[in-house]
């Protein structure tokens, strides 16, 4: 059994862990920073418990403006993809989606692309089934 301790920043918090890549190297879920908001974050043993939103925006540079992911619900067994729910710009619950391509490592700087794709392209799928009903 592995400790995947606390979210720093935060403390001792509710965690819930929701997936595990195949080969149990990464660990995502969300994390109760108050009563009524959360924070999903990644877990590996080199670097612990990080903030998933902190990472994707601080260190690899992607504008999540008017964003809050809430949780990162699951990951595939290559550790390639992670999905997960937060609240858009326009304050809506919304699905999320980081690809990775087969040779990156989560997480890469060169990943950020491939999640700022998928995530452009879920927005616009939203967005046109949205204009279409």
């Amino acid at each position: 059994m592995q400790s995947l301790g606390f979210l720093p920043g935060v403390g001792p918090a509710t965690v819930l862990v929701f997936d595990v890549s195949g080969d149990g190297s990464l660990v995502v879920g969300r994390v109760r920073t108050t009563p009524s908001e959360f924070t999903p974050f990644i877990w590996d043993e080199a670097n612990g418990m990080r903030n998933l939103q902190f990472l994707l925006t601080n260190e690899f540079g992607l504008d999540l403006t008017g964003w809050n992911l809430e949780e990162a619900s699951s990951i595939s067994d290559n550790d390639r993809t992670i999905v997960g729910t937060g609240f858009n710009p326009n304050g809506n619950l919304e699905g999320w989606i980081a690809q990775l391509d087969s040779t990156t490592p989560i997480p890469e700087p060169s990943t950020m692309l491939l999640f700022g794709t998928g995530l452009a392209g879920l927005v616009a799928w939203r967005y046109r089934r949205g204009v279409a009903a």
